[in-house]
């Protein structure tokens, strides 16, 4: 198996962690017996080597789930040492959003944190 394909697998593991196997399905528009299939290295009946994430449900996971161009095909397995639940809850609550939302959540928590420190 390449390093790419490997990357993905283990990135779909992530989406599957953080999403549910049945709703990451849902939202990536995937079958779930193969994204399952997939991340459990199931042998194919056909050539008995395990199914991949290929290019075109790594990019359609990655338009599906705004996650940005080529996301699948880097490691994210490593999170800064900084980043604790609290970082980790609003990373989950804002990758599902749309850039325009995204822009919405971002300008709204500046404004918020500045008048925080502002007291």
């Amino acid at each position: 198996m390449s390093k790419t394909k490997e990357i993905r697998r283990q990135n779909l593991q992530l989406l599957i962690d953080e999403y549910g196997l049945t709703n990451l399905a849902r939202l990536a528009e995937a079958n779930r017996s193969y994204l399952s299939q997939i991340s459990n290295r199931i042998p194919r009946v056909q050539d008995g080597k395990p199914s991949e994430v290929g290019d075109q449900l790594a990019r359609r996971m990655e338009k599906k789930l705004h996650l940005g161009n080529k996301w699948m095909d880097q490691s994210h397995d490593e999170l800064p040492d900084m980043v604790d639940d609290a970082a980790l809850q609003l990373l989950h609550i804002f990758v599902p959003l749309n850039p325009e939302q995204r822009q919405i959540v971002l300008e709204s928590t500046r404004l918020l944190i500045q008048s925080m420190v502002n007291r």
